[in-house]
C-alpha cells in the first residue's frame, strides 16, 4: 500500500511538472507536507487530528501559508456549522425522533446484504432532498444504535451510509452546497446551451446522470463492503453467531458460557430488565428484537411472569409482557440496554426514583474494602432511601451475580451499576463506603414523549426547508434551530455542553488550512489543468473524463467546493472553445464533486464517520477509491449522451 501511495506521489509530482507555468517552490513544499502527511495517515501511528495540525504547523512555519489563512478553519463557516448541527443532532437523538420512522424504514434485515442495502436507499433518498451533511449526521447515531441491535459490525455500515449519503447529494440541487456553487457559478459565466440560450438548472436536472451514478456506487458497496471492510475481532471479542453475510443465528449455550467466563477482566455485570406492556417488542422474537447479538452481551435467561424460567434461551423465543430478562455484559452494552424502548429496569425501586426518567443517569460505584456495607443485603440497607439510587447491576469479579439485586449482600471490591439521579456523584464523591464513583458516559435515557418528539421533528424539518430553499445559510437556520431545541425542552445545556466531538472540529477544521495552501500556491490549479490536458487529445469524452478525474483527485485534497470552484474556469475555457456541450461537462463537474470518498479529510461527514467508526486511513483508500473509478467511469459517457 505505501508503495502505491508513492507512486501515486510522483505521479502528481510529475503532472504538476507538465503544467505550462512551472510551479513554485511553495506549491511543491505544499505537495511534499502533504505526501508526508498521507504517508503518517496511513501508518496510523498518530491520532488524525494530530497528523493535520502538525502539517498545518509546518506549512506556518515555512511560511507558505498565512496565520489568518491557517486559522481559517477555526473560525470558518464550515466547522462552525459542524459544530452547531452536533447540537441539533443531540435534540434529535434526546428526543428520540427520528428513531421510530428510521426504524420503519430500516426494517429488521436478517442478512448483512439487506441491513446495508436499507441503510443506503434510505441515506441516499433523503440526501437528495435535504442537506447530505446534517442528513447523514442525524442517521449515524440511530443507524449505530440499530447496528447493535442487529448484531451487524458498525463498520461495514458507516462509510456505506456516508458514501450512499454523498451519492444522494449529487442526485439533485438540493442535496449539497457543492451543487448550488457550480450552478451559481455557471449562471454567472458566458456559458451558452447548443442554441445559444443562456443555461438554466431545475431541481432534478442533474438527476439523469446523478442516480445512474448513485445506483452503480450502492452495488459497488453492496459487493465490496463485507470484503474491504471487515476487519478480523480482536482476541476475547464477543462471540458471533453465524456468517455476517447469512441468516442471524445465535450463539448456542456452551459459547455464551464459555465467552461469559472470559469477560472477568472487563467487568461483566448482571442485570435484569422488564418487558414493558404495549411495547413494540412484546410478540417479537429474541432476534426480531435484537436482544440475541449484541456485541458483549449475553441473554442468560428469562423468566416469565408466570414463575416459568427458561434457562437456555431460544432464539426464536417470543417475548411477552412482564418479561425478566436476565443478561450479563460490560457496562457499555449494558448502557446501551438501559436506553432501549419497551425496557426497564426490573426492579421496582427504579421506578420509585423520584427523578424525572430522562434526567436520570447510570453511575459506577465500587464498595471499598472498610466499607460498613460489606455483608449487608441490598433490601436490608434500604439502598434506594439510603442513596437515592436503584441498583440495576452488579459485578463480582468476574463472577455471575443474580439479577435479582435485592437479594445480593455486598461483598468488598463489588461494583455496582446505579440508576440515580444528576447529584449522586457529588454527594458521594469522598464517601468512604466507596472506593469509586464513576458517571457512565452519556448514560441518561432519551424522552420518548410526542409532545418533544413532535417539537424536535418540526424544528429540523424548518431547519432543513429554510437552508434548502437559500432564504438563509445552513449556519444560520442550524443555529436557530440549536436555540429552538434548548428553549423548548428537548434538550438541555448539560447535554449541548457535551456533545461536541473535539477532534472531529480539530480535523474539519485544520483540513480547511491545508486545502488554502494547495489553491493559494497554484498546486490544486496545477494538477487539475495537467490532467486535463493529458485527456484533451482523446476528443469530447476525454475532456470529460479529464473534467471528471481532475475533479475527484482535486477534492480528494481540498473541500469538494473550493474543488469544483478551482476547476470551473478552466471547464468554462474548455468548451468556449466550442465542441463540448456545456450542460455535459458542468454536470461532470457537479457530479465528479461529490465522489469524495477516498481520504478521511475529503468531506466534513467522512471525518465524523472516520473517528465514530474506528476506520483506518488504509480503509478510505481501499474501499473509496474503486467507487470513485466505478463513478468516473460511467459519469462522462451518460454526460455526453444525455446533453
Amino acid at each position: 500500500m505505501a508503495v502505491g501511495l508513492g507512486l501515486y506521489a510522483v505521479a502528481l509530482a510529475l503532472l504538476g511538472a507538465l503544467v505550462f507555468e512551472p510551479l513554485s517552490w511553495k506549491a511543491w513544499a505544499s505537495l511534499a507536507v502533504l505526501g508526508v502527511m498521507f504517508a503518517t495517515l496511513v501508518r496510523a501511528c498518530l491520532p488524525t487530528q494530530v497528523v493535520l495540525l502538525l502539517a498545518l504547523v509546518a506549512l506556518l512555519a515555512a511560511q507558505i501559508v498565512t496565520p489568518k489563512d491557517a486559522l481559517s478553519g477555526f473560525s470558518g463557516t464550515g466547522t462552525g456549522t459542524i459544530a452547531v448541527l452536533f447540537v441539533v443532532v443531540e435534540g434529535i437523538t434526546r428526543t428520540s425522533t427520528l428513531s421510530p420512522i428510521v426504524g420503519v424504514l430500516l426494517g429488521k434485515p436478517r442478512t448483512l446484504f439487506m441491513a446495508q442495502l436499507r441503510v443506503m436507499l434510505v441515506v441516499a433518498a433523503v440526501s437528495a432532498f435535504l442537506y447530505d451533511t446534517p442528513t447523514i449526521l442525524m442517521l449515524l447515531p440511530i443507524v449505530e444504535s440499530w447496528a447493535g441491535r442487529a448484531g451487524v459490525d458498525p463498520r461495514l455500515l458507516l462509510m456505506p451510509l456516508n458514501n450512499a449519503g454523498l451519492l444522494g447529494g449529487a442526485m439533485t440541487l438540493l442535496g449539497t452546497s457543492a451543487n448550488l456553487v457550480v450552478v451559481d457559478l455557471a449562471k454567472a459565466s458566458p456559458l451558452v446551451d447548443g442554441g445559444g440560450a443562456k443555461l438554466t438548472f431545475g431541481v432534478f436536472d442533474v438527476t439523469r446522470v446523478g442516480a445512474p451514478v448513485a445506483v452503480a456506487g450502492i452495488l459497488y458497496m453492496l459487493l465490496a463492503a463485507r470484503f474491504l471492510l471487515a476487519r478480523k475481532p480482536p482476541a476475547g471479542a464477543a462471540v458471533e453467531g453465524g456468517d455476517a453475510a447469512g441468516p442471524f443465528v445465535a450463539p448456542d449455550e456452551e459459547s455464551v458460557t464459555a465467552s461469559t467466563a472470559a469477560m472477568g477482566a472487563i467487568r461483566a455485570y448482571t442485570c435484569a430488565l422488564r418487558v414493558l406492556p404495549g411495547a413494540s417488542i412484546v410478540g417479537d422474537t429474541i432476534v426480531g428484537a435484537g436482544l440475541r447479538r449484541l456485541r458483549g452481551l449475553f441473554l442468560i435467561e428469562i423468566e416469565r411472569e408466570s414463575g416459568e424460567v427458561l434457562p437456555a434461551v431460544d432464539p426464536e423465543t417470543r417475548l411477552a409482557a412482564g418479561d425478566t430478562l436476565i443478561f450479563a455484559g460490560d457496562v457499555e452494552t449494558v448502557r446501551e440496554l438501559y436506553q432501549m424502548p419497551g425496557l426497564e429496569p426490573a426492579t421496582a425501586h427504579s421506578r420509585k426514583i423520584a427523578t424525572d426518567h430522562h434526567r436520570r443517569r447510570l453511575v459506577e460505584v465500587v464498595i471499598s474494602h472498610h466499607s460498613t456495607l460489606v455483608g449487608r443485603g441490598v433490601r436490608e440497607l434500604g439502598f434506594r432511601s439510603a442513596f437515592r439510587a436503584a441498583i440495576i447491576a452488579v459485578h463480582r469479579r468476574g463472577e455471575y451475580v443474580d439479577g435479582r439485586t435485592g437479594d445480593v449482600v455486598l461483598g468488598a471490591g463489588d461494583c455496582l451499576l446505579l440508576e440515580t439521579d444528576a447529584g449522586f456523584v457529588e454527594r458521594h464523591r469522598n464517601d468512604a463506603r466507596f472506593g469509586a464513583v464513576i458517571e457512565v458516559h452519556r448514560s441518561q435515557p432519551v424522552r420518548r414523549d410526542r409532545v418533544h418528539q413532535l417539537i424536535a421533528g418540526v424544528i429540523v424539518v424548518a431547519m432543513v426547508g429554510v437552508a434548502a430553499s437559500g432564504v438563509v445559510p445552513l449556519l444560520t437556520a442550524a443555529a436557530v434551530a440549536a436555540v429552538a431545541m434548548l428553549g423548548t425542552g428537548c434538550l438541555s445545556l448539560e447535554n449541548a455542553s457535551t456533545c461536541f466531538n473535539l477532534p472531529v472540529l480539530i480535523t474539519v477544521a485544520a483540513s480547511v488550512g491545508l486545502s488554502t495552501s494547495l489553491e493559494s500556491t497554484g498546486a490544486a490549479a496545477a494538477i487539475a489543468g495537467a490532467i486535463l490536458d493529458l485527456f484533451s487529445p482523446l476528443g469530447e469524452i476525454g475532456v470529460l473524463y479529464g473534467i471528471a478525474f481532475s475533479t475527484v483527485i482535486v477534492s480528494s485534497m481540498i473541500t469538494n467546493v473550493a474543488a469544483v470552484s478551482l476547476i470551473f474556469p478552466i471547464v468554462q475555457s474548455l468548451v468556449s472553445k466550442g465542441g463540448l456541450s456545456a450542460y455535459a461537462a458542468v454536470y461532470v463537474l457537479m457530479v465528479g464533486g461529490s465522489l469524495s470518498f477516498a481520504t478521511p479529510i475529503a468531506y466534513n461527514t467522512n471525518v465524523i464517520v472516520h473517528e465514530r467508526g474506528g476506520y483506518r486511513f488504509v480503509d478510505w483508500v481501499v474501499f473509496g477509491v474503486p467507487l470513485q473509478l466505478v463513478g468516473v467511469a460511467i459519469l462522462p459517457p451518460l454526460a455526453l449522451a444525455l446533453f
